[in-house]
């Protein structure tokens, strides 16, 4: 997550992807020589990187959760509920917009790459 907000890597927005580029790898990897295989590794990956980016101490997320109980341990006071449904409402609409923002381009992407050529190499990191 840090390398796409740092200017020195070639990380951005370009190389995000949300559920409409997991559709597509999914089918790439489905259409290979060694489909399930590649498609039970992918399923892996993605498994463990939706669990790390669950601990991410966003409020909405498990994360969130934690650092709010470790909070209110040290604060020994619950946050209001007022004050906690704002936080959590607002975190909640940043991460459907970011997914909406995501899957927009995902799309775009995909309706490029179908006029280029039904298949493309897939890539699953920049080259260092």
């Amino acid at each position: 997550v840090g390398a796409l907000f740092n200017k020195k890597t070639e990380i951005g927005p370009g190389q995000l992807g949300g559920a409409v580029m997991i559709i597509r790898v999914y089918s790439n990897l489905f259409d290979s020589e060694d489909g399930w295989r590649l498609v039970l590794w992918f399923s892996v990956v993605l498994n463990v990187n939706l669990a790390l980016l669950n601990m991410l101490p966003l409020p909405v997320l498990d994360g969130g959760h934690i650092l709010l109980s470790l909070i209110e341990a040290v604060r020994r006071k619950a946050v209001s509920p007022r004050v906690l449904n704002y936080i959590q409402s607002g975190f909640a609409m940043l991460l459907i917009g970011f997914m909406l923002y995501i899957a927009f381009f995902d799309t775009g992407d995909w309706i490029r790459s179908g006029l280029k050529n039904r298949q493309q190499k897939i890539v699953f990191a920049p080259k260092p």
